[in-house]
């Protein structure tokens, strides 16, 4: 009990803390409201405007590429058409063609040269320009001249060029002659006046120069990725070769950690793609929760101070209220001479009105815990008298009786069986501890108590029947309820010969149980009903408690402890309308046991 006294004690704040909580609690909401609506606007103003930026990088990324890859294409495409580069072209085929010496052949491939620097400026604008014939020479451009022999078919770029039949084709960028160089080429087929291949042009950029644009980009922003796919799924940026498209579906590139902006170069069938991680603008918006989060503690300090204040002029008066309660003596109230109370002078109407409740209180407790001193000293009188009762000595003088009788006839099993449930009987009788037990368990006493009337009768003399649904199994109700009533059939039901029969069934619906025990003995007339319903509708129950005695009846003993329990909500019945059966139905509210 002391325990439980300080559990409820530590579980209770003073009302001062009360007010003081709920102010505060309710300032806590209303700015949290504010700070989360404020908080998600801006962020999402911040994260709206780090889109914009990411479409302003992608238009300055298609922009440059669009410009570098159309200087390519026009290059090849001026260098296929112009009439003097390819006579010069022609000159220099029909001298590898007649096995002229390489010094011809070269003075050939320089006069090409100076055709295309000369028309077309092209070392300005792109790194190298190559001129492939047919019958596999190549003529390179660049910072100088140089002439090789070459086997076309092992170009990986020579099968889809030769395809395209005279559309450009744009290769993957690949490594090139200085450590860290990297190169994409546009080439394309270019025919004769009779409408046969004639020779390939190919037109060399750097990847530093064509992809400046994504590289700046990606160095200033730490948080920005870019990438560049080529029409056969190959990486073009980064310059990494032979990379697939699958590393952009992986989590880390989803739209819930990135802002994305996809481009697609219609005339190159490139696709552009901008990843930038949302921790690039993750510290404005913690710049801007970190505001918010000082103003909310400024003003939670000001709050909590003001309701302070204010709670502490409000709780005076109670505060004197709950050290005179402290001092209150249970020993003075029950010997009539409670401690008068001094009404404080305050003009709040209602602790006035709690301070006379209160000692109106005193007067109703000093009534209230005599009868409850009453009630609590008759219920441990009953409780004791129950249990004597039900062990009283002419029940185990027949027990041990029908033991001797049955040992004489070696009946060891029958006896061993009848002790189980004799001790069992009586482990539960002998504990007298618990007021309320599951009907699990007052249904299992009361089996008990009926297998031994079923040894001592004979098997074929009595038989017995209980139903109760699972869901009532756990029901609390008062101990030995039952019990007596089936007692009561053995006294007085069974006069007639067996066969004889005993019923259990336990009802409920959830808010009210009922349990009735039904015999076929055929003992209660009209007249015996009535009378016993109308005398025990007459019981004084306090009169009664200072009345029983071992031995008494067990329908008036089981009234009377259901009727103690459940008072106005008692039900307690009589049912002789079926010829030759008696049911008797006590029941009572379904309540947590306390």
């Amino acid at each position: 009990m002391k325990k439980k006294q300080h559990f409820i004690k530590s579980g209770l704040i003073s009302y001062r803390l009360y007010l003081f909580y709920t102010f505060s609690i309710f300032i806590v909401i209303i700015l949290s409201v504010f700070f989360v609506l404020s908080y998600y606007r801006n962020a999402q103003d911040i994260y709206t405007s780090e889109q914009q930026e990411i479409k302003v990088y992608a238009d300055s990324v298609v922009n440059s590429l669009e410009q570098e890859m159309d200087t390519m294409s026009a290059i090849s495409m001026n260098i296929v058409y112009s009439n003097a580069v390819r006579d010069s072209f022609n000159q220099f085929n029909r001298t590898t063609v007649q096995n002229t010496n390489d010094i011809t052949a070269r003075k050939e491939a320089w006069n090409l040269s100076d055709y295309i620097f000369i028309t077309f400026g092209a070392f300005q604008r792109v790194r190298q320009v190559n001129m492939y014939s047919l019958n596999g020479y190549e003529v390179s451009i660049g910072n100088g001249v140089m002439m090789n022999r070459i086997d076309l078919s092992g170009c990986p770029w020579y099968a889809p060029v030769m395809r395209l039949a005279g559309k450009k084709y744009i290769t993957a960028p690949a490594t090139g002659m200085q450590r860290g160089e990297y190169n994409l080429s546009l080439i394309r087929l270019f025919y004769d006046s009779l409408g046969q291949p004639e020779g390939i042009a190919e037109v060399v950029q750097d990847c530093t120069k064509l992809f400046k644009t994504p590289s700046e980009l990606t160095a200033d922003n730490k948080f920005l990725r870019i990438y560049i796919i080529g029409s056969d799924g190959k990486f073009l940026f980064p310059y990494t070769s032979g990379r697939r498209i699958q590393p952009l579906l992986s989590p880390g590139n989803s739209r819930k950690n990135n802002l994305i902006e996809i481009r697609h170069l219609e005339n190159y069938d490139w696709t552009i793609y901008l990843f930038e991680n949302k921790q690039a603008v993750a510290k404005s918006v913690r710049d801007l929760k970190y505001y918010y989060l000082l103003l909310l503690f400024t003003i939670l300090v000001d709050t909590t101070l003001i309701c302070f204040i204010i709670s502490n002029q409000l709780t005076t008066s109670i505060g004197r209220l709950s050290d005179t309660i402290k001092k209150f003596e249970l020993k003075n109230v029950v010997d009539g001479t409670p401690e008068k109370l001094f009404v404080p002078d305050t003009r709040v109407r209602e602790i006035v009105s709690l301070w006379k409740t209160y000692s109106n209180m005193q007067e109703k407790l000093a009534l209230s815990t005599k009868e409850l001193l009453l009630r609590k000293s008759e219920e441990t009188k009953i409780k004791l008298q129950l249990s004597q009762s039900f062990v009283e000595p002419h029940f185990l003088y027949n027990i041990l009786n029908t033991i001797s009788v049955m040992a004489e006839d070696d009946m060891d099993d029958e006896i061993i069986e009848m002790c189980e449930q004799l001790t069992s009987y009586l482990r539960y009788v002998s504990k007298t501890d618990e007021a309320l037990v599951s009907v699990e368990q007052e249904l299992e006493m009361t089996k008990n108590y009926l297998e031994i009337m079923k040894i001592r009768y004979g098997q074929d003399n009595f038989s017995y029947k209980i139903h109760c649904p699972d869901t009532l199994l756990q029901i609390r109700i008062p101990k030995f309820v039952i019990q007596p009533l089936t007692e009561n059939i053995f006294k007085y039901a069974f006069t007639e010969s067996p066969p004889w029969k005993i019923e259990i069934s336990v009802e409920g619906d959830g808010t009210v149980w009922q349990l009735k025990v039904t015999d076929n003995g055929g003992f209660f007339s009209d007249e015996k009903k009535n009378e016993i319903l109308t005398q025990f509708a007459h019981l004084d129950i306090d009169a009664e408690l200072k009345n029983l005695h071992i031995g008494g009846s067990g329908l008036k003993n089981t009234y009377i402890r259901i009727k103690m329990r459940y008072k106005e909500h008692t039900v307690f019945t009589i049912d002789n309308s079926v010829k030759g059966y008696t049911s008797v139905v006590i029941g009572g509210l379904v309540d947590d046991g306390k």
